[in-house]
């Protein structure tokens, strides 16, 4: 019997392990940050000081975190000790504002201001923290000098479709350039041991540097082959096609006997395989070229004739599967292989020479950074690629910067060590051995929590460091092995899941073979052992509870069939939308557990769908939030006033005056391409001059305005101007009109209320710039981004990393990755470097029409294995990354995971298919592992169901649920649901002997869209009435009331004389899109909520700002743009002039009422107030004949208006309601007279 500690076992060496390099490999929940912060504390202790720590941490905001809880720590030590320890501690305490305990670039911007002089950097220099504006103006002055020489302007017009995809490519190479540590050491690999290798006429593609990656690639074409074989003998199984796999007695025995196919086909790929790895060259006898004749043994034919009709009508389906099976090496081999010699050394020189164009000696590339530089030193600003630059610099040992650091220093600490960079790397490494001996480094993080790479963050040095740490005395890798964030329901999910998928060929990392990669759960500390005596006891309740708690804690699967009828006809989004929020209703109202809205959140790899999300939760009166920004300093519509403040302070701040001059004010809003044609016409004047040139009224206006506010700003307070900014620029209203408007309006009243707040006596702007300086530095309020923490919260899966939610909806599965740039015209690698199909222009003599015809410029491209090479690369690396962010998507949950998406009835029988072919015996790759991780086929998705349908197949709720059927929700098409029982019959459960699985439980769930298509029923709820409403600007917070857990809900819309709205229809799509009627309506209602009340701002030019910020897509913005009549004619209505004229007005303002025996739930499109008098004004975009009676049109909706008069006037018992409907296909206001 013991005491329990604290710390566990992992915890506490972390803690206390003495003088060596130190690798923690910290899963999600593991609890790294505490370790880091009672690390120090330790060490501090012992005697160390606070300033011989060098702490770097992913953010300033891990930072500041960190900095609070050592506090905390600290003062909690010293009211403990007293004498010399405590003295030494309250010293620490007091220089803990001065420590190294930052982020990278934190500390770079540390070492340039102290000692930048060293190398030249001029002192008073600002941080550009958005270099946007200005690289991009770099990139546009190169391609402008570029284009006048006619290589380049060839070079252009061979690989770029327009400038905007050249200006694309040129930025992505800068950034690519910036994280690399030795740029020299690359270029000339890339020189002489790629291209100068390959180029040589003697040359032999088996040495070549890169050749094992092809040879690599060629056996994965092999296992994949393999895999696809194993699935089309369960195709075969389940259809009756038995010869393919099984002799018949027609085929006898015998030496003359010929092979059964599928042993034939198997036979070939292991031979392929065997002599992959024996090969030692291309050519010649035994070289990897004789593989490409190799052929399977013959094999006797399928007498198909005396095969049933089940297995006679799959014949054409079983002679593709076949087909694409046996292709699988032949045709990787003809992407990477050219055994013609002389063209290929063609072939990379023309390559090669396109390649210095960019990269070599007075290449663009240099041209590019050399004009960046330029214009940053004119301006005395460095940016963060600039910091890290200089920083590295004045470590070398020429300076004695690193010295003195390596010589002051105890121990390097770097938090998140999987997202650094190389430069990042290289810095540390200067300062740890700058001396004999090195400073000891002690690095936290998580390689399958790098999510990354489109920053340039390099997870091999991660790895390197993993897969070597311990091998020697003076390093030490340390695996924090348990999770305290999640149940054990959740934690053995999640590793069902990842033990079949992910390897360090998929993923980068072993799972099931590494069992310090798993979750685990702690039972002697999360159950609250105070002894390890009672650590059966709890284990065993534990046991009990997670035994009841498994149906509804359980893992649901929930997914829409895209083959169920009509589906076709609706956004496919939409659909999972409707599941999702009628899971959450049901969730909320289930008595066994305890959950609200604010317990929930919505995770998705991009924010394409969150408006569609957003609207059909309205409509379900689920409050919502979209959760963009992540704390006050660093959300957009406060830094677009701070750079305000700053041309106040000094009109002659390019950086700040364009944005202001862009920015959506009523003042300003200049396009881009005016300030652009400014620069051009003269490059060394200042913005503030060339707009006070300018002769046009948007530059007079914004002249006006600017000198009487700098007037204005020496007699006001400043929080008085702010006040009267914010009101006479209309900004309040605008971001109250946009996406996620109602957390953009509380975080500028937030900002407000700092300046309030503020109390030091600033005389100057420039004071209170200084003072937000401090600020930012310091751990700054969190945006506002949730009602009152009652909505469920929309957001990416990057934003959700370091948090956790209760219930975890991971929405979209089957979104297909996004892996465009493995398919670039020119491709760039960080590894491989940069490669292309090169072309040329060419004179053609050929006939048409049986008439001889000379083309001149016909473009030629010719294949290149080099660029092929690196595509699949590159799409491999792309593939791990997702499976990394779906990792961490899963890892947010605490108390339940729901996964949701839709899925065809084809995928769904393809996955079971998998899971059965997984099974099969002898197969090389599986067979190592139990068959536990699935072959690479399965593996190499396109999307998270391609992962998770297959995993899940093989578990024994779900196995279960696929034999009785439970898994439908609707009457599915019997041939499917008779193949689905087929392989139920044949799948077999995966073991599940490990604790760390003993707890997973699934639900998988198949929905038609039937059951999606209305709405939830109400039902009685207490008969008093109540009404919550937001009340702008005093109160910017949803004031939404939680429910209690019996009661529902039903929407304002759905009690509809005529109910439009969300009703299923037998639409289809336009020729013009190929978005549906209802999914248009839906968005050009959406567009009514960021409308601007400003007629000199072009509705076209909106919509495209809007599409910027990602709103829309292309095909969005195409319907917007076709409907741009009637948006214009809104403008005439009087509709426009009252929200125009208010006194103030609000737009998409969700409220809940009780009233009778219903509980209500709606949203008002908009409303405005004019002295005593509110309106109402609610868009239809219903397609109405213009003969339509304004009666008839008011019947239609006059209960819902009804409702919504209701609700104001006990808001506003003193005013009087009018109601009206806008409707924008025939461009005519309605009213809507209410019963007295």
């Amino acid at each position: 019997m013991s005491r329990v500690s604290g710390f566990n076992a992992q915890q506490e060496e972390a803690v206390y392990i003495r003088n060596k390099h130190v690798l923690v490999s910290a899963p999600a929940g593991s609890g790294k940050t505490r370790i880091l912060v009672s690390r120090i504390l330790e060490l501090l202790k012992e005697g160390v000081h606070i300033d011989q720590f060098l702490v770097l941490t992913f953010t300033q905001a891990a930072a500041q975190e960190m900095k609070q809880r050592l506090v905390g720590m600290l003062e909690e030590e010293i009211s403990r000790c007293d004498g010399e320890l405590k003295a030494h501690l309250m010293r620490q305490k007091e220089r803990l504002p001065f420590a190294y305990i930052t982020n990278f670039h934190g500390f770079c911007n540390q070492l340039v201001g102290m000692y930048g002089y060293l190398v030249g950097v001029d002192q008073g220099y600002q941080i550009l923290s958005d270099n946007a504006f200005l690289l991009d103006q770099a990139i546009s002055v190169t391609i402008d000098e570029a284009s006048t020489d006619p290589i380049f302007k060839e070079l252009r017009y061979l690989y770029f479709k327009d400038r905007e995809e050249l200006h694309a490519f040129f930025k992505q190479l800068y950034e690519m350039m910036q994280a690399m540590a030795d740029r020299e050491a690359w270029l000339q690999t890339l020189d002489q041991e790629v291209y100068g290798f390959m180029a040589r006429q003697d040359q032999d593609q088996a040495e070549w540097i890169h050749f094992p990656l092809v040879r690599a690639l060629l056996k994965e074409s092999c296992y994949v082959g393999l895999a696809k074989l194993a699935e089309l003998k369960s195709f075969c199984a389940i259809h009756g096609i038995d010869p393919f796999y099984q002799r018949p007695p027609s085929q006898g025995a015998g030496p003359a006997k010929k092979a059964v196919p599928y042993e034939a086909c198997r036979e070939y790929y292991l031979i392929l395989l065997e002599r992959l790895n024996q090969a030692k060259t291309l050519m010649g006898s035994g070289g990897i070229n004789e593989l490409a004749t190799l052929k399977p043994a013959s094999s006797y034919l399928i007498g198909w004739k005396d095969l049933d009709d089940q297995a006679d009508s799959q014949k054409e389906m079983f002679g593709k599967l076949k087909s694409d099976a046996m292709a699988c090496f032949k045709d990787r081999y003809a992407e990477l292989i050219d055994t013609d010699a002389p063209n290929l050394q063609l072939v990379f020189q023309a390559t090669h020479r396109v390649v210095n164009m960019f990269l070599g000696q007075d290449g663009w590339l240099e041209k590019l950074e050399t004009r960046y530089r330029e214009m940053k030193k004119a301006q005395n600003v460095l940016d963060f690629n600039d910091l890290e630059r200089y920083a590295t610099t004045l470590l070398q040992p020429e300076y004695p910067v690193g010295a003195a650091l390596h010589d002051q220093l105890y121990e390097i600490m770097v938090d998140e060590y999987q997202d650094t960079n190389m430069i990042q790397e290289n810095l540390v490494q200067l300062i740890s051995q700058a001396g004999s001996d090195p400073v000891r480094m002690f690095m936290v993080g998580d390689m399958k929590q790098s999510i990354y790479r489109f920053r340039q963050a390099d997870p091999e040095i991660f790895k390197a460091k993993f897969d070597q740490f311990g091998e020697d005395a003076l390093t030490r890798r340390i695996d924090l092995v348990f999770n305290y964030r999640s149940n054990k329901i959740v934690l053995d999910s999640i590793n069902f899941i990842f033990d079949q998928i992910m390897d360090q060929h998929v993923g980068s990392l072993e799972y099931w073979r590494d069992p310090s990669a798993q979750l685990n759960y702690d039972f002697l500390r999360k159950e609250g052992c105070r002894d390890t005596a009672e650590l059966e006891t709890k284990t065993r309740q534990a046991k009990e509870r997670l035994a009841l708690q498994a149906s509804p804690l359980c893992t649901e699967v929930l997914l829409v069939d895209e083959d169920s009828e009509r589906l076709e006809e609706k956004d496919e989004a939409e659909y999972e939308a409707r599941l999702v929020a009628k899971r959450i209703l049901e969730l909320c109202a289930d008595e066994r557990l305890s959950f609200g809205y604010g317990d929930m959140a919505v995770l998705m790899r991009t924010t394409t769908q969150f408006l569609t999300y957003k609207k059909v939760f309205d409509a379900y009166g689920i409050p919502s939030s979209i959760v963009l920004s992540s704390g006050l300093l660093s959300s957009n519509e406060i830094n677009q006033l701070l750079m305000v403040y700053r041309i106040m302070a000094d009109p002659y701040d390019d950086i700040a005056m364009v944005s202001v001059l862009k920015a959506p004010f009523l003042f300003s809003g200049l396009r881009e391409e005016t300030l652009a044609r400014w620069h051009l016409k003269d490059p060394e004047a200042k913005f503030y001059d060339l707009v006070r040139q300018s002769e046009d009224a948007a530059s007079h206006r914004f002249t006006a305005w600017y000198q009487q506010s700098r007037e204005d700003l020496k007699k006001m307070t400043f929080l008085a101007w702010n006040q009267r900014f914010l009101e006479e620029s209309g900004y309040l209203h605008l971001v109250s009109s946009q996406r996620n408007g109602a957390s953009k309006k509380a975080n500028l009243l937030l900002w407000l209320d700092k300046i309030r707040e503020a109390d030091l006596k600033m005389q100057t702007v420039e004071d209170w710039l200084a003072y937000f300086e401090t600020m930012s530095g310091q751990s700054d309020s969190p945006a506002v981004t949730i009602q009152n923490g009652q909505s469920v919260q929309f957001m990416t899966i990057h934003k959700s990393k370091g948090l956790e939610f209760p219930v975890v909806f991971v929405s979209m599965h089957q979104k297909d990755f996004n892996l465009m740039d493995s398919r670039s015209k020119i491709i760039l690698d960080k590894n491989l470097g940069m490669s292309l199909k090169p072309k040329k222009l060419v004179d053609l003599s050929t006939t048409i029409f049986d008439q001889p015809a000379h083309l001149h410029d016909v473009q030629v491209e010719y294949a290149n294995p080099y660029h092929r090479l690196t595509s699949q690369v590159q799409t491999l690396e792309a593939i791990s990354e997702e499976m990394r962010i779906y990792y961490v998507a899963l890892t947010r949950a605490g108390e339940k995971l729901i996964l949701t998406g839709t899925v065809t009835e084809k995928k769904w029988l393809e996955a079971m298919s998998q899971a059965v072919s997984q099974m099969e015996p002898d197969m090389p790759e599986t067979a190592d592992n139990q068959h536990i991780i699935y072959n690479r086929h399965v593996r190499l998705a396109r999307n998270y169901l391609d992962w998770l349908l297959p995993a899940i197949m093989r578990h024994p709720d779900v196995i279960a649920s696929l034999k009785s059927g439970r898994y439908l929700s609707f009457d599915a098409d019997p041939a499917f649901v008779t193949q689905v029982s087929r392989y139920a019959g044949l799948l077999t459960k995966l073991p599940m002997t490990q604790e760390n699985l003993a707890d997973s439980h699934f639900d998988l769930r198949l929905y038609a869209h039937q059951a999606l298509d209305t709405l939830p029923e109400a039902r009685s709820v207490a008969t008093e009435t109540a009404v919550y409403l937001e009340k702008l600007p005093e109160d910017p917070v949803y004031p939404y009331a939680k429910l209690s857990e019996t009661e529902e809900s039903i929407r304002v819309t759905a009690l509809e004389e005529s109910p439009i709205s969300y009703q299923a229809s037998n639409e289809t799509p336009s020729h013009q899109s190929g978005l549906t009627a209802s999914a248009k309506g839906t968005l050009v209602h959406a567009f009514m909520e960021y409308y601007p009340l400003d007629e000199t701002l072009s509705l076209a030019d909106h919509i495209d700002t809007l599409a910027k910020e990602g709103l829309y897509h292309e095909e969005e913005i195409a319907v917007l743009k076709d409907y741009l009549p009637h948006l214009e004619a809104f403008r005439q209505s009087p509709c426009y002039r009252w929200l125009k004229e208010a006194d103030s007005y609000y737009v998409e303002q969700p409220f809940v009422m009780k009233q009778g025996e219903q509980l209500l739930h709606g949203t008002l499109d908009a409303f405005c107030i004019q002295a005593d008098v509110i309106r109402i004004i609610d868009y239809k975009t219903d397609r109405v004949s213009a003969k339509t009676s304004d009666e008839e049109l008011a019947s239609r909706h006059a209960t819902q208006l009804g409702l919504y008069a209701e609700v104001l006037q006990k808001i506003y018992p003193q005013h009087r309601i009018e109601a009206w409907l806008y409707y924008l296909h025939i461009d005519r206001a309605v009213q809507v007279v209410m019963k007295c």
